[in-house]
């Protein structure tokens, strides 16, 4: 089993298309989107706060996806998927499964905490109302980090050098969660 881990709050476009990332990564230290960020201070903001438990300002994944919006539309028009971590995507490049842990998800600001355990699920009625589009096309899967992803695939295999038969054959993913250091 590869069980992963890392720095979360990080926002990595990624496609198909362009396994190496649509665009750098967005930190979770940047603060491009301090716009963005000062339009969210309103009833909104305290609504989403509610929903999620979690907002930061200027580096918030929340007010970052806006800016990206704004400012990059064209790279989220391209991408397949958001990722929250490098775990995250480590674990989309070794099993070709876009995920993300509740731990991890739980820090956005764009998940619903307010839903029942039985029910994990991004609060994407708040992101619709917040201006966030795509986000159903865009969203992870979200998944205990316990969770198996799959196994690593045959591209991955043969890109490391691994030879199939060996352990591969028997290895899993698991995203395991982010963390805050």
């Amino acid at each position: 089993v590869i069980c992963l881990s890392g720095q979360m709050q990080a926002m990595t476009l990624v496609s198909a298309d362009n396994r190496e990332g649509v665009r750098p990564a967005i930190l979770t230290s940047d603060t491009r989107a301090q716009i963005q960020a000062k339009e969210l201070v309103d009833e909104k903001t305290a609504l989403q706060v509610a929903t999620t438990s979690n907002y930061n300002g200027q580096e918030s994944c929340l007010a970052n996806w806006l800016w990206l919006q704004q400012d990059a539309p064209g790279d989220l028009a391209i991408s397949e998927t958001i990722l929250f971590g490098a775990h995250n995507y480590i674990a989309w490049r070794l099993s070709g499964k876009a995920v993300c842990d509740l731990t991890t998800a739980s820090t956005t600001g764009l998940f619903d905490k307010t839903s029942p355990t039985s029910a994990y699920r991004w609060c994407h009625d708040r992101l619709a109302d917040r201006g966030i589009v795509d986000s159903e096309r865009l969203l992870p899967t979200l998944q205990p980090a316990s969770s198996v992803c799959t196994k690593i695939t045959d591209v991955m295999v043969e890109m490391l050098g691994l030879e199939l038969g060996s352990w591969v054959d028997d290895s899993y993913v698991v995203s395991g969660s982010g963390s805050l250091g």
